[in-house]
């Protein structure tokens, strides 16, 4: 991230999601514990396989996105 601030591509990173599930998540890549901010999206689906997110039907991607955001606004 800091790569790319200081080469110019960006003007600034959104880290809210991940603050939503860590609240000192930037705290942690400012002090350098941290190089990697867990993605929790990812995982919150309705299963694997048929159920997860390389489902070919449409019904389940779309409750599967509706499901990961409302974790974060719930």
């Amino acid at each position: 991230m800091e790569r790319a601030i200081d080469s110019g591509a960006v003007d600034i990173i959104g880290l809210a999601r991940p603050l939503c599930t860590d609240p000192n998540c930037s705290a942690k890549l400012i002090q350098k514990s941290n190089d990697v901010v867990d993605c929790y999206g990812d995982n919150l689906v309705l299963g694997k396989g048929f159920w997860g997110n390389n489902t070919s039907s449409n019904l389940i991607k779309t409750i599967n996105s509706f499901g990961q955001v409302g974790f974060y606004y719930w």
